[in-house]
Parts: structure tokens; sequence; C-alpha cells
């Protein structure tokens, strides 16, 4: 929703109509912006329906590797990175969690980058 709304600003072109959201508010008056709508459905929008099981595999895969690194090389950056997969994989039947708002958005992608320079580069 973040990087959509932006997106839209930026480009001035209205994205939620063509979305999955904005479909089903204008077929069932779901709101597209007010209900909570499935974080399967925020991913579609972006890659269909056919890879979202590609994206939950990635989200998989980056889990246990926080994991495993905060508790075996105790990493502080794949602890903060585990913690905001473990609020999307909490909240992955009701919404996009943490690519809903800039602070985790941004906070995601740059515990990210941080944590795969200290893995490529062996620092603590």
């Amino acid at each position: 929703m973040f990087i959509r709304s932006n997106l839209e600003s930026l480009l001035n072109v209205n994205l939620t109509a063509i979305s999955f959201q904005g479909r089903v508010e204008n077929i069932f008056g779901w709101g597209a912006n007010r209900n909570w709508h499935t974080m399967y459905t925020w991913f579609a929008n972006d890659v269909s329906f056919y890879f979202v099981p590609v994206i939950i595999f990635i989200i998989g895969f980056l889990f246990i590797k926080t994991y495993k690194d905060s508790l075996i090389k105790n990493n502080v950056f794949a602890c903060i990175l585990l913690t905001l997969l473990v609020m999307q994989i909490l909240f992955i039947y009701s919404n996009n969690k943490v690519f809903a708002l800039p602070s985790t958005c941004i906070s995601f992608f740059v515990s990210l980058f941080l944590w795969i320079i200290t893995r490529r580069y062996k620092l603590k």
C-alpha cells in the first residue's frame, strides 16, 4: 500500500482501481483501503496468483535463514529482520502488515540489505 500510493502520486494514475482490492470494492462493496484484504491478494497485484507461492517460499526461506543467524551467529540485523518476518507471517491471512506502512517497509529493506552485507563479509 505504501509503495502503491507513492507510485500513484508520482505517475498520477489510479492503481487501486485496477488492483484486486479495487475490483472487490467495485463488485462487492468491500472497501479497498478501509477493510483488510489477505496478503495473498496484495502480492497477486504485483506478480499474479501463479507466483504468490514463490513469494511465500521466499518469505519462509528468509525466515529460517534469519532465525538461524540470530541464534547461531548473533547477527543483530537478522534479529531485526526476523521480528519483521514474524509479524508478516502472523498477519499473512489478514493483510500485508510489513509493506503497508513506510516505517516497516523501509525497515525491512534496510535490515535485509544490512543482513546480506553482514552475511557476505562475515561482519558482526
